[in-house]
């Protein structure tokens, strides 16, 4: 969230939507009916949970459960893979997905790299490193898969990372992270330090050599971002500057970070006068930035070298209804995710947004589950620059 300008209300939330970014509803995608209807027609089929039904004398009646791996596809039934989707792993490798839903010839071969979502990865990159990560106001950790519109919700953990006191004013702790290539976070607390931990294991937080106010930064948004588009090396990325200039005009310094010595180099002013941006970074090691707002908000990219807007590469938002006091954001699959809470006249509103930077469309987000109050977002430089299909 926009944790040093926005302070400091929080609420449990629950996001609403209707499609998926890739513009398929869950239920179209998963091809599962959530059962409400008991009365059908004679040529009606559907998939409800495990099952394929077929209706009989207008009534639904069950035809084939579907065990693991198969899944219920509308219109087909128990299947190796749904054909809305070209593509499916087998064996760690790429294969097509028939019509009839059955595993199709070999597409690719993913060689010593994981497949996932029908994609072969980049060598190195594990498959949890495809997920989007969050962080709710409780300190509980989730996974979000977007993968085919699924919008997959899981809960992790809740990790004891047991920061020191924050700076005066955060009576309340607030935390950022950014994701590595190990799979490893680095979560930054409002108490200045950095504590590293994976959110996939029950491996506890350690606390880093990040000493708070290091070169001028106490309290700071960041990422990693690869090197190059090409490349395995990364950078850690920081926006922020000293917790007693907060508020001041124009507050924020672009760094980069060196992971492995911690040494930092000043790149350049926050192009913006008075907001702190959520940062991100994409596959192919460009860094990107969310500027939240109520009258206004946008995503744009920023130059890695100085910190400046990159030209004619800034996406407008819709402005909200309400005040707007809390916000998250992450890239998945070359599209950026964004997470904001505003406050309502009958209670707060809870938001997910997805954002397509090659039209600017902007689609309202569903989750598997309800979540508690979005305060941290990320994702790894391995994810995926791509949609699987």
């Amino acid at each position: 969230m926009n944790k040093f300008i926005v302070i400091l209300s929080m609420a449990i939330f629950l996001l609403a939507g209707v499609f998926s970014c890739d513009g398929r509803s869950p239920e179209s995608d998963s091809g599962i009916n959530d059962g409400g209807d008991t009365e059908c027609s004679a040529s009606e089929t559907r998939c409800y949970g495990g099952s394929y039904q077929i209706c009989v004398d207008g009534k639904w009646t069950l035809e084939e459960t579907c065990n693991a791996p198969q899944l219920c596809v509308e219109g087909l039934g128990c299947a190796d893979c749904n054909p809305a989707h070209a593509r499916i792993c087998q064996d760690e490798n790429a294969h097509a997905c028939n019509s009839d839903g059955s595993i199709g010839d070999l597409v690719e071969d993913c060689g010593e790299a994981l497949c996932w979502g029908g994609l072969c990865l980049e060598p190195g990159c594990s498959k949890e490193a495809q997920l989007i990560y969050l962080v709710d106001w409780d300190g509980r950790w989730y996974s979000f898969n977007p993968l085919h519109g699924a919008n997959e919700v899981q809960l992790i953990r809740t990790p004891d990372c047991a920061p020191g006191d924050p700076w005066p004013e955060f009576d309340i702790f607030l935390a950022t992270m950014a994701m590595n290539r190990e799979d490893q976070a680095w979560v930054h607390y409002s108490s200045g330090e950095i504590f590293l931990t994976e959110p996939t294991s029950s491996a506890d937080c350690s606390l880093s050599a990040w000493v708070p106010g290091h070169e001028s930064f106490d309290v700071f948004l960041l990422t990693f971002a690869r090197n190059g588009p090409e490349s395995t090396e990364e950078t850690l990325f920081l926006m922020g500057g000293l917790y007693g200039e907060i508020g001041n005009s124009g507050f924020g310094e672009l760094a980069a970070v060196d992971p492995d010595t911690l040494d930092v180099t000043l790149l350049g002013p926050n192009p913006h006068d008075s907001i702190l941006p959520e940062l991100t970074t994409t596959a192919d090691g460009k860094l990107y930035a969310y500027y939240p707002g109520t009258l206004s908000h946008f995503v744009t990219e920023l130059d890695k070298t100085d910190g400046s807007f990159v030209p004619n590469r800034r996406w407008d938002m819709e402005p909200f209804t309400n005040h707007v006091y809390a916000s998250a954001f992450a890239a998945w699959g070359g599209k950026f995710y964004l997470f904001v809470s505003e406050e309502g006249v009958g209670g707060d509103n809870h938001i997910m947004l997805c954002l397509d930077p090659e039209d600017g469309s902007v689609e309202t987000v569903i989750p598997s589950q309800p979540l508690g109050t979005i305060i941290a977002a990320s994702t790894s430089t391995c994810t995926l620059m791509e949609t699987p299909q």
